[in-house]
């Protein structure tokens, strides 16, 4: 585990040597957008200087005329990066977006897996599965075009999340375990602690819960030898720990691990995470007969998911909320929540069974093409 924070640390120094060394404009802009790519997580605000430094140097008419586009287009990757770690996802799509257009009219191709990755991402964060997919399968081909490992590793996080969305767990668990394996090489401890987390959600999800538990449990203590991971990563763990207990019913192990995932979470303000945090305790309570504090809980998630305009979390919140009341059996508060958990799973899952219809059609056809580029 420390090897891989020593690797990374390596690499920044390695990194920084070449922008000292740089003997032209073009390598100085090369070794500016590598080391703002590396520092898109742990340093945003320095990541965020060094690729605007790298656009301005690119496109400065007495350094190069045309301007030096693959500079740009690296600069700008790396910026749609930041602003997905600063949940900022529209505005990362709107510009990983605007990368692409310029990188494809350039016929610019080796900036093309980390540009399609950042994509493929910000269509998943905002739950656009069919044009993740498109990405996602662009960005696979790619990478093994190039031979690009990093681009192999990062892909192979975005085909983990799109297979358990389709709820095909088998490729996505051999898709997570072998970017464990693959960013461990690359001695990536961010990468190897993401998968790891992918993998115990998809053990949790087919009731594998000691695996589910021993993987998340390993994740946690990567992420605490680790100098180069997000926080926002150990707020996720700790959750996945938590439900791992609620499926082998440890529930006061549960309870802790989950408590200890809210207060992170609220406190560095991720409301998608705290909401679905608030989610898993208030069932947790209503598991335990405690209907009060499962409402306490219910009842916070809704309000922050009813201010963001969140459907998904809103509905389960007031199914939660139902079996609350009912086992208050306060019948009639029970009915109203149930009214309401239905008629938004009803337009939810209309809305989502549409995405998933067209996203296997386009699976399906990728697949077709690829066997008949295989035949001949």
């Amino acid at each position: 585990m420390w090897y891989n924070s020593i690797v990374m640390e390596d690499s920044i120094i390695r990194l920084e040597a070449e922008l000292d060394a740089a003997a032209t404009i073009q390598e100085r802009i090369n070794a500016l957008n590598e080391l703002a790519w590396s520092w898109r997580r742990d340093d945003m605000e320095r990541a965020s200087i060094l690729s605007a430094e790298a656009i301005d140097l690119s496109q400065n008419k007495e350094n190069f005329n045309p301007p030096y586009f693959k500079g740009i287009v690296a600069g700008m990757t790396a910026q749609a990066g930041i602003s997905l770690y600063r949940d900022e996802t529209e505005q990362s799509l709107t510009q990983s977006l605007e990368t692409v257009a310029l990188a494809d009219t350039h016929k610019l191709i080796t900036p093309l897996p980390r540009l399609l990755y950042v994509t493929t991402v910000a269509h998943i964060e905002l739950g656009d599965l069919t044009n993740a997919l498109e990405y996602a399968l662009r960005q696979q081909t790619i990478s093994e075009e190039l031979d690009d490992q990093e681009g192999k590793a990062i892909g192979l996080i975005s085909l983990t999340v799109l297979y358990t969305e389709q709820g095909d767990y088998e490729n996505a668990l051999n898709s997570s375990l072998l970017g464990v394996e693959t960013f461990r090489a690359l001695g990536d401890s961010y990468g190897v602690v993401l998968q790891l987390s992918n993998a115990s959600e998809i053990y949790g999800k087919v009731g594998d819960y000691d695996n589910a538990l021993k993987t998340a449990l390993q994740c946690l203590d990567t992420y605490r030898y680790a100098d180069s991971v997000h926080p926002r990563t150990e707020i996720i763990t700790l959750q996945k720990i938590g439900e791992a207990y609620v499926g082998l019913q440890k529930y006061e192990k549960a309870l802790s691990y989950l408590e200890e995932s809210l207060s992170l979470a609220e406190n560095a303000e991720h409301q998608s995470i705290s909401t679905d945090v608030l989610l898993t305790l208030a069932k947790l309570h209503n598991t335990l007969n405690q209907p009060e504090k499962a409402i306490f809980y219910a009842q916070r998630a809704v309000d922050v998911a009813t201010k963001h305009g969140h459907q998904l979390p809103l509905y389960r919140g007031h199914n939660i909320l139902a079996d609350s009341y009912r086992l208050l059996k306060n019948y009639e508060k029970a009915l109203e929540h149930y009214t309401t958990f239905h008629d938004l799973k009803e337009m939810v899952f209309n809305d989502e069974n549409r995405k998933k219809l067209r996203t296997l059609e386009v699976l399906h056809q990728t697949r077709e093409a690829q066997k008949e580029a295989a035949y001949y």
